[in-house]
């Protein structure tokens, strides 16, 4: 028989190994790994699995900064304000299981407000110059 592994699945399912926690992301983005993760006595790769992390209900304006951070990139407070509030935005209209942003969305909105932090930072020494 084949059946289908559930993602919650204790050991190896595919998100046993997902995190949304602010402070467990910290980890992840500070070592490169966030094991041992709380609760787990497993190490990801035994399973062939790998950490993960997701914007969930939790994220705040520090994590946010953090993950700015491990981009390279500085986020102003004002644009960070603005883009937690559209992650929270898109959490919120999430109606069913899997109510979470992907880190790779999550990394895009940061790219992008970043980028308009550059450009509005860039215009107003035009201004000052001209």
């Amino acid at each position: 028989m084949d059946f289908a592994v559930h993602p919650l699945k204790p050991v190896v399912g595919a998100h046993q190994f997902l995190r949304d926690s602010p402070g467990e992301i910290m980890a992840m983005l500070a070592n490169g790994t966030g094991f041992p993760p709380p609760g787990q006595s497993v190490a990801p790769a035994l399973t062939g699995g790998c950490m993960q992390w997701v914007w969930g209900k939790q994220g705040n304006l520090s994590l946010l900064h953090a993950i700015a951070g491990s981009l390279g990139l500085v986020l102003p407070d004002e644009y960070a304000h603005e883009a937690r509030n559209e992650l929270d935005r898109r959490v919120a209209g999430k109606v069913a299981y899997r109510k979470w942003v992907s880190a790779e969305e999550v990394e895009e909105v940061i790219r992008r407000f970043a980028r308009a932090a550059e450009a509005s930072v860039q215009d107003a020494q035009v201004f000052v110059q001209g």
